[in-house]
């Protein structure tokens, strides 16, 4: 077990507020010839960007939903969406997903787009639905560690001026205790996440400030590559917590110190 200095344990005693943030669904879809299964360029292409956005991650669940046209029966077309499935599940297998993050269904010509009457509403049912949930859960503390898994997401309490992205005062106590964290466990890849109190104001000031922060732990030393920043909007918070959501979250995205009998 690692040992973290006194200063990193006293994120054990800062409560995090309410979760704001929520879990996200990228919905993407890919298409297929007649009788076919196997994936086109643009199916590919679809599929490598899906995989940029959850390099470093494994806070996601991937849906595969394997779909046909209406010509043939039931069991065929049965056995040709799942292949459809498959055929996508692999692609992402081969990019490097792991198999436990990947579902896969088929559902024949029971769920159509179009109505099969054209040519052109066959072609939209052949296709393979691609949902990437990424999973987002509140933590009140980031210790231990060993016991976080991926998703796990706390309030850091480093607050804003108003309709600025200027930290408030005392800000960066809290950073430079997770500073000490981060550098205790160099293999954490997390993301900043950005807030507004109530609305996004003129520009992305809750990306901003994400930003802020992300170029203060750099300077202390926090290699880039370990992170990710993101403006999440306004947070709609009542006007009695309208300062305390002017401020970020942290979301763990990747834990290989992730022990399972640790999780909380």
């Amino acid at each position: 077990m690692r040992l973290v200095t006194g200063a990193a344990l006293m994120l054990l005693s800062m409560v995090a507020s309410a979760q704001v943030v929520k879990d996200r669904t990228i919905q993407r879809e890919v298409f297929f010839h007649t009788a076919r299964w196997n994936l086109d360029d643009t199916a590919r292409n679809t599929v490598e960007e899906l995989c940029v956005e959850i390099r470093d991650r494994d806070n996601y669940r991937i849906a595969l939903s394997g779909n046909t046209d209406s010509v043939g029966s039931r069991a065929s077309n049965m056995a040709l969406s799942v292949k459809r499935a498959q055929a996508v599940r692999s692609a992402f297998l081969d990019r490097g997903v792991a198999d436990s993050l990947i579902s896969v269904q088929g559902f024949s010509f029971d769920k159509p787009r179009a109505d099969n009457r054209t040519e052109e509403h066959k072609q939209q049912n052949r296709r393979t639905q691609i949902k990437v949930r990424l999973r987002y859960f509140a933590v009140s503390a980031l210790e231990p560690v060993e016991g976080l898994r991926p998703g796990a997401t706390f309030d850091l309490k480093v607050l804003f001026k108003f309709n600025r992205a200027e930290f408030g005062p005392d800000a960066t106590k809290n950073l430079d205790k997770l500073v000490i964290l981060l550098k205790a466990y160099p293999e954490l890849r997390f993301e900043i996440l950005g807030w507004t109190a109530v609305s996004q104001s003129d520009g992305d000031l809750s990306g901003d400030r994400a930003h802020v922060v992300y170029d203060y732990l750099v300077a202390q030393g926090i290699a880039a590559e370990r992170m990710r920043w993101k403006g999440m909007g306004g947070a709609g918070c009542p006007d009695h917590l309208i300062e305390q959501c002017r401020r970020v979250e942290i979301a763990i995205m990747r834990n290989p110190y992730f022990k399972p009998g640790q999780a909380r």
